[in-house]
């Protein structure tokens, strides 16, 4: 990763840009729909498949035991994880619950 300097010595390094993906995810223990953010030229299964234990999971409505909650940021266990499937392959009629 290449690190840039400004004259007065402040440092800059390369973003990385991601594409948002809304998702719903299904756990041992509960729903969550939300947002991934995947890398440049990754599937899902790319990101499930890396090295990090969690998946980081934006503007997350979570469902566990009846009750939801939401939150700005989750971070989900990726061994609990049961299935993932984007919110836009989903039928009409699961979109509107």
């Amino acid at each position: 990763m290449a690190i840039q300097f400004d004259p007065k010595g402040k440092y800059f390094t390369e973003v990385v840009t991601k594409t948002p993906q809304a998702v719903v995810m299904q756990t041992t223990r509960g729903r969550i729909r939300g947002t991934i953010h995947l890398h440049p030229d990754h599937r899902r299964l790319d990101e499930l498949n890396e090295g990090q234990a969690f998946l980081a999971i934006t503007e997350a409505e979570i469902e566990l035991l009846g009750e939801s909650q939401r939150a700005s940021f989750e971070a989900g266990n990726k061994a609990e994880l049961v299935w993932i499937t984007p919110v836009e392959e989903l039928s009409v009629e699961a979109n509107e619950r």
